[in-house]
């Protein structure tokens, strides 16, 4: 396979699937538990400790049990997300145990949107494009991106898929408002005037 051209006009060379194909899977995987996990009783049980600890607990809940879970779950994710980086990259930096790595992954989900299944992952396309399309700029790297992730939280307030998940949720009630008032419309007739 010969590869494709970029913006550039340079040529990049194919992917090599047997490299990428298994940590793919791994993390298809792994974003389908999520998935489950999230809108299952058990994650619905976590939004409600969430929103008031004390009322899960006076439901029957067990608090404590589920945060443990929850904090195992989302360790053994990060575990293997980052054995699958070491492995693929075939190296394990100590860039990777600095404070700015955590703070990377923390500007990933805002600039996605908290709480949303999708937002880590299109707030980490748009930084990981904005690291590599801004590379060519030195040392101004971290600025350029420091204005993009302004940019991100003064326009996407709920971050990227929460404003859109927002904007299309009040689509839908406006146009079903509309639908209601116009099925709702009760034509009165007109009452005739007696004839003289």
């Amino acid at each position: 396979m010969a590869g494709f051209y970029s913006a550039r006009g340079r040529t990049i060379p194919p992917l090599p699937w047997p490299v990428f194909a298994p940590p793919l899977s791994v993390c298809a995987a792994g974003f389908a538990l999520i998935y489950r996990a999230v809108y299952s009783p058990f994650g619905r049980v976590l939004k409600a400790i969430k929103g008031n600890d004390a009322r899960a607990t006076s439901l029957g809940y067990n608090t404590d049990a589920f945060k443990l879970l929850a904090f195992t779950l989302s360790a053994g994710l990060a575990g293997t997300a980052g054995s699958l980086k070491a492995l693929v990259f075939q190296l394990a930096s100590l860039t990777d145990l600095f404070y700015m790595t955590s703070g990377n992954v923390l500007l990933m989900v805002l600039i996605g949107g908290i709480g949303t299944i999708w937002g880590p992952i299109v707030g980490a396309t748009i930084f990981v494009s904005a690291e590599q399309y801004l590379a060519h700029t030195g040392s101004w790297v971290l600025i350029l991106q420091g204005i993009v992730f302004i940019f991100c939280v003064l326009a996407f307030r709920k971050g990227v898929v929460g404003t859109y998940l927002e904007w299309r949720g009040n689509r839908r009630a406006r146009s079903s408002y509309a639908v209601r008032r116009d099925f709702g419309r009760v034509e009165v007739p007109k009452k005739e005037g007696k004839p003289s």
